[in-house]
């Protein structure tokens, strides 16, 4: 009888099976028999090897998944300004609640910085005070030198003025004052010589003493001498100038020319000294200044205000959480500004999966807090740079940092630092069978 291959492809599979049935029973003989005997309910009892499945097709998505902790994309650390040390912390704004821009979140001890402004105030008031004291004595020094310069040029013009009067002989004003003198003691002597006769007459008639006539003749005696001295005086003066003279007085012109330009030129020097020293005290006030604003800055900078509005954290470093009484100095972590409505997660993930997702993939976030509800989000930025996920293991794994964003976080309350399950979309595929692994 004529077979058709169909038919002998049948006959083929039939006996491959009864023999597979029999080697089964000859291993597994108890559970062959049970799944007879049980029906299709026994499959599940069926030994691995020999498990039917059945494959359904559906929409399935390959996920990565990570974990992390959230973080708040907009925040802003606050901290100690600069140039305070040591300073303790005396009021704080509370945490958690919501500032505005410039508000005042933090006030620090500032008895230590008063003192120094104090005392700059004080060192600026005495170098003030001396610096007028110095212009009022740089002013009467300057007037006086100016005063000693006048007199010493009105002498030297005396005296040249003399100098020229003595060279020219004869042609003087002592001649004339001579003459004169001569004129006067002449006409003196004629009437004194009247008088003593007519008081000679007194004297004899008892009229007069005779120490009265005495001082009369006395004085009659003196206008002679004087007279005497004229002549001689006027002979002097009508010969050449004496060389002695002239020598003498150009002497004298001569020193005070060089007196009148060193006082002039002590004057120019004295000048500049006292510009130079008046400037050297305007720089010690300017330093003084200086230190003040210094001071005033530093106790302006104590009342520390947030430069963005926010939610107030205090920080918490390796001192501690920020506290009122901490001691803290310049440029110590102590406050920190969040957005809150805007958080995000920064995952890690191995560098053998880091080319399986994109930026812009799709995520799904479950809070550790709430389980039961997934969150829409997606992959932000991937790192370009790979770290070591141990660091005392140089050849060891590495990882990259993902951020991800959430897509909308109205419907939860999230507080930095909460923990996160993620789930990468890496790919979703769509009419997709499914076959588990142990038949794969």
């Amino acid at each position: 009888m004529n077979k058709t291959p169909a038919h002998v492809n049948k006959i083929y599979l039939a006996a491959g099976l009864a023999m597979l049935l029999i080697a089964g029973c000859s291993f597994y003989p108890q559970k062959i028999l049970s799944y007879f005997i049980a029906g299709d309910s026994g499959a599940a009892s069926m030994p691995y090897e020999l498990s039917l499945y059945s494959a359904k097709k559906a929409d399935y998505n390959i996920e990565l998944k990570t974990s992390g902790k959230l973080e708040c994309i907009n925040e802003l650390s606050v901290t100690v300004p600069d140039g305070i040390w040591g300073a303790r912390i005396e009021k704080l704004a509370p945490e958690g609640g919501i500032v505005s821009s410039g508000e005042v979140i933090c006030q620090l001890n500032t008895s230590a910085i008063e003192d120094n402004l104090n005392r700059a105030q004080t060192e600026l008031a005495n170098s003030e005070n001396e610096f007028d004291d110095f212009k009022m004595q740089n002013e009467l020094e300057v007037m006086t030198k100016k005063v000693e310069i006048a007199k010493k040029d009105l002498q030297y013009e005396v005296n040249l003025f003399k100098l020229g009067v003595i060279k020219k002989g004869a042609d003087t004003i002592e001649i004339a004052v001579s003459n004169i003198g001569i004129e006067k003691n002449r006409a003196f002597i004629s009437n004194f010589e009247s008088k003593l006769k007519s008081q000679e007459e007194l004297l004899k008639k008892g009229f007069l003493s005779s120490f009265q006539f005495a001082e009369l003749e006395l004085e009659y005696q003196r206008n002679i001498l004087e007279l005497e001295q004229n002549y001689n005086k006027l002979e002097m003066l009508r010969d050449l100038p004496l060389p002695e003279e002239v020598k003498k007085s150009e002497t004298g012109v001569d020193k005070l020319e060089f007196d009148r330009k060193l006082t002039a030129q002590e004057y120019v020097t004295a000048v500049k000294l006292n510009k130079i020293e008046g400037e050297k005290k305007e720089l010690n006030i300017n330093e003084k200044k200086h230190k003040v604003a210094q001071a005033q800055a530093m106790i302006d900078k104590a009342r520390v205000t947030t430069p963005i509005a926010g939610t107030l954290i205090y920080s918490n470093s390796w001192i501690g959480k920020t506290r009122v009484g901490m001691e803290v100095w310049s440029g110590l972590d102590i406050l920190k500004i969040v957005d809150l409505k805007n958080m995000k997660i920064i995952v890690k993930v191995n560098e053998k999966n880091i080319d399986k997702f994109e930026a812009g993939a799709k995520a799904l976030i479950t809070l550790n807090s709430q389980p039961g509800k997934a969150l829409n989000g997606f992959v932000h930025s991937v790192s370009k740079l790979a770290k070591l996920k141990d660091e005392r293991d140089p050849k060891g794994p590495k990882e990259f940092d993902v951020t991800v964003y959430f897509n909308d976080s109205s419907e939860v309350k999230l507080v930095p630092n909460m923990s996160a399950d993620v789930s990468i979309i890496c790919a979703a595929l769509r009419g997709a069978s499914r076959v588990f692994i142990s038949c794969a």
